[in-house]
């Protein structure tokens, strides 16, 4: 997608930013054997105790403190709160936007229907999942949809254009090699 030569990157998921600590040795290991340690988390915003600053400020403190090496990003920009999924729904092609609609008429009758606050409003991991799993797919397309696959090579889904997408290339870009060029 980006004409990078990801041969050699190995992606790690942590199960969340709060366990970063837990890879201290293997991050450590990574840079004394000559790699680069990338750490992409969500923002957040305050109402789950989060946000840009206080997010980054947590992680940059677990690295000092831990003499750990790495470049850091927070979706979606890396400058404001959020989270994968709202840089998610900006890459929606034109052609599915109205999906979104939809089910933002859900989470608006789900919240006059609240008086007594005895529903959740579905959040923004539910939104985009209700978008693919709207999308008609085959039975091996639907297995796949359970296993986890979006689809992200599906240029009718997902629009990797959209500038709302460069920081995030900008940084994978600068932190991954770039093959030669012949």
């Amino acid at each position: 997608l980006l004409g990078l030569d990801t041969t050699d990157v190995e992606i790690t998921g942590t199960d969340g930013y709060t366990n970063l600590s837990k890879y201290e040795e293997q991050m450590k290991r990574n840079s004394a054997d000559g790699g680069k340690n990338l750490v992409i988390f969500d923002a957040d915003s305050a109402a789950n105790a989060g946000g840009f600053e206080i997010r980054e400020k947590y992680l940059l403190e677990i690295k000092s403190t831990l003499g750990m090496d790495f470049e850091l990003f927070l979706y979606p920009d890396n400058k404001s709160d959020g989270m994968f999924e709202d840089l998610l729904e900006k890459l929606i092609t034109e052609q599915h936007k109205p999906i979104t609609e939809c089910f933002e008429k859900y989470q608006e009758c789900i919240a006059r229907n609240n008086e007594a606050g005895e529903y959740s409003l579905p959040i923004q991991k539910t939104k985009m999942y209700a978008y693919i799993d709207a999308i008609k797919k085959t039975q091996a397309q639907e297995k796949a949809f359970k296993n986890g696959d979006w689809f992200f090579a599906n240029k009718s889904l997902w629009e990797f254009s959209v500038t709302d997408l460069n920081p995030l290339k900008n940084f994978l870009t600068t932190n991954i090699s770039k093959p030669p060029t012949v």
